[in-house]
Formats: structure tokens, sequence, C-alpha cells
């Protein structure tokens, strides 16, 4: 049961990495829970495949449920959003996509260097391709205005200005004259709130202590954080979850002379971050930390590379020429110009490979990759109600949006083979 301890291992100590005010131990039984609750439930029910429509499973339940079914042989089927919208991939494990993504980019990219035209593609496609090559703003991805920020620090939205506190007060003090809940509860979640905000005052106080202004002429891979704690880094990371782990091994292979800027995210708060991450990045010899105010476009196009795990970076990188060290699973790993990370090797052969040459890396090798994506996808989106769309061409009306996704997931299970029969009782 090799894989089950590993399994185990990993979810006991992300767990222990994010949530603070609850044991170790007790995160530990609780999680021991879910596997012998699943193991039983998948050895009795049996089902034919597990199908997750919320993207890839990362809450702790249906993570657990994902490994299990994994481990006992059922397939599994899940959901990977694209930043296309309302483009999906459907999705068999991590990095495996229904559909011959990596033959189809390799097979355009192919035909675009003998005929030197790039493949045509629809108007949604095109309208993600104008946006990455036009002026910065527009580039800009949504999660990232200041709206969004605010929504991601969500417990401290109550406390931006003295009017947004006052009002939350008087609404806790009629909660309880209304005796719709006890005084004891709004002061309790007062006091968390007011903790986490000197947390996250101290964080940033941490990080700006060490931070500098970065030297554009210098050669250097630009390492964004990615925000935590998230699905994109835990599970589509695996192992290279910690980001610290990433800068070590780019510190280690950089060429002489080169340096490694690594930037904070800019909607991370310290529920996912502890400050001793930047202490232990700055101890790297060639490690700096960047100020989070430097433009990351003006980083992305000095850089010799970037490095993500699976962050919108790695587009930007892309649509700007610049190759990307990929660590985690992400649809444009794929693509011409990323280098697929596995392990140490990867790493060094990748940025042997980036000192080495020129890549042609461009919107038309772009354009063969999203061809492809498109050729893969499906048209649908998760949410249609209240959400502000980049166009109408994202729009998908709701019956179509069903069948599309109910017919995609039908031919997927009519591809799976037969798994072999699950053993009836908990060994």
């Amino acid at each position: 049961m090799r894989r089950m301890a590993t399994l185990i291992k990993m979810g006991a100590f992300t767990f222990a990495d994010y949530t603070p005010y609850v044991s170790y131990s007790e995160r530990k039984r609780q999680f021991l829970h879910h596997v012998r609750f699943w193991l039983d439930r998948i050895r009795k029910t049996r089902p034919t495949a597990l199908i997750h429509l919320n993207g890839s499973p990362h809450l702790v339940a249906e993570y657990v449920l994902f490994e299990v079914c994994k481990l006992l042989g059922v397939p599994t089927i899940f959901l990977t959003f694209t930043p296309i919208t309302p483009k999906i991939l459907l999705t068999r494990d991590l990095g495996r996509y229904v559909g011959d993504l990596a033959g189809l980019a390799a097979s355009y990219l192919a035909t675009f260097r003998s005929t030197g035209k790039p493949p045509t593609v629809d108007a949604v496609t095109q309208l993600f391709i104008d946006q990455q090559t036009g002026d910065d703003k527009a580039a800009r991805p949504a999660h990232l205005n200041t709206a969004n920020i605010n929504h991601s620090r969500g417990y401290l939205i109550q406390f931006r200005s003295p009017k947004m506190v006052a009002k939350q007060f008087a609404r806790d003090c009629l909660d309880a004259l209304l005796k719709r809940q006890p005084f004891s509860v709004a002061f309790l979640r007062y006091a968390l709130y007011w903790h986490l905000l000197y947390n996250d005052r101290r964080l940033r106080k941490r990080y700006a202590a060490r931070a500098v202004a970065p030297d554009l002429a210098q050669d250097f891979i630009y390492l964004p954080l990615h925000y935590q704690p998230e699905e994109t880094t835990s599970p589509l990371g695996g192992a290279y979850e910690s980001q610290l782990l990433i800068a070590e091994m780019l510190s280690y292979y950089a060429p002489p002379g080169w340096k490694v800027y690594v930037k904070e995210h800019p909607a991370q708060n310290s529920y996912g971050r502890n400050p001793s991450l930047y202490d232990d990045l700055a101890r790297l010899k060639n490690v700096t930390l960047i100020g989070t105010e430097a433009n990351s476009y003006d980083l992305i196009r000095n850089c010799r590379a970037v490095a993500t795990i699976s962050g919108t970076s790695g587009w930007e990188a892309l649509f700007r020429g610049k190759p990307v060290l990929v660590f985690g699973h992400v649809p444009y790993e794929h693509a011409h110009g990323a280098f697929r990370i596995r392990s140490a090797e990867d790493c060094r052969a990748a940025i042997h490979c980036i000192k080495q040459g020129e890549f042609n890396i461009d919107v038309n090798t772009m354009t063969c990759f999203l061809r492809a994506l498109q050729d893969c996808s499906i048209d649908f989106r998760l949410n249609t109600a209240g959400v502000s769309l980049p166009s109408h061409f994202a729009e998908v009306p709701a019956d179509t949006n069903r069948s599309n996704l109910v017919d995609a997931i039908l031919d997927a299970l009519s591809a799976l083979p037969q798994h072999a029969e699950l053993p009836a009782t908990a060994t």
C-alpha cells in the first residue's frame, strides 16, 4: 500500500501547513477518517467512474476520494478550466486530458513550419489572442483586479474602512438583540479578524524589508509566487506545491551571473504564507525578492525565462516570446516554448537549453497550441448566472451548455476501459 502511505503523508502535512487553529493530531484524525470512509464506500458501491465538476479535486474530502478512486482503479473525470472563457477540458488525471492535446499541438506546429500559415481559430480564442498581444491592461487577468484581490482576502473586507466596521458592528448588535446569534460569537469573529489583519500587516512588512527594485539589465529567471492555499499549487503542483523547493532548484541550476527574481502574489495573506518563507528565500545565494509594485510584464519582457507551477504568468510569457519552466499540471505545458519540470534533471536540462538558444516563440506558435486546445475543449460555463462575461462570444445558451457537457462526459465514459473487479471488503 505504498501509494496510500504516500497519500496519507502528503495529505496530513498539506493540511498542517494551512490550518493553524486546529491541532496536527486532529487534522490527521479527520484525514484518516476520510480515507477509511471512502475506501469502504468505493469498495461497496463499485462505481463506473468518479465525475467531479468543480475543477480538479482539491478540497479535502474530494481530493481524498479522487486518490482512493485512483488507488482502487476507478476511472476519474473532472474539468480543467482555461482562461479562454467558456472553453474547458475534460481531464482523466492531473495533466491527462481527454483528447490528444500534445499530439495536436505538435501537428499544428509542424504544419505551420512547413507552410508558414498558422491555423484558424474561433472568435472567442481570437479574442484571447488579441487581449494577450494588446496592451498590458487588456492582458491583465480578472482575478488580479482590485475587487477580486479584496475578495480573496475575504475576512478583511469588513475592516477596510471605519464606515464598514461601524456597519458590521451595528448588524452584529441587531442580531444579538433579536437573538439571531449570541454576541459572544460576533466577539470571537472580531478577535479572529483582527488577529488575521495583524498577521497580514506583519507579513507585508517582513516581505517589504527584504524586497528591492529589480535590475532589468541583469540575466534572471522570473518566479512569481502563487497565491496559497489554492488549487493551482495543491494538487496541480504535486511535490512542487512547495515554492521554496522550486526556488532552491532554480538557484542551484542557474548559470553563473544569473539571478532568480521572486515576486509575491499581490493577494497573498497570512493564512497561507509563513513569513519565514521570505527569510529562507533570501538566504539562497542568487535569489532576490522583488517589490510587489514592480510591473510583472516588464519583468517578463526582460527575463530569460519564467518559472511557474500553473500560473497565468506562463500564458503571458509565451505570448511575449519567453520560455516557461512549468512545475505543475496546466494545459500550456504542451505549448512550444514550455518545459515540463518533473525532476531536478528536467530543471537542469531546461535551463541549459534556455541558456543556449533562441526558441522562436511568438503569437503564431501560440496560435498553433490554442487551435489544438480548441479542438480538445468544449464550450461550457459552470456558473451562468450573475457572471460578467468578457464578450458575447463567451455566452452559451443554457440548453447548449448542458448538452455540451453531458455529451462530452458520455463520450469520455464510453471510451473508458473496464476496470478490474474491486474487493468487496476492506483489507
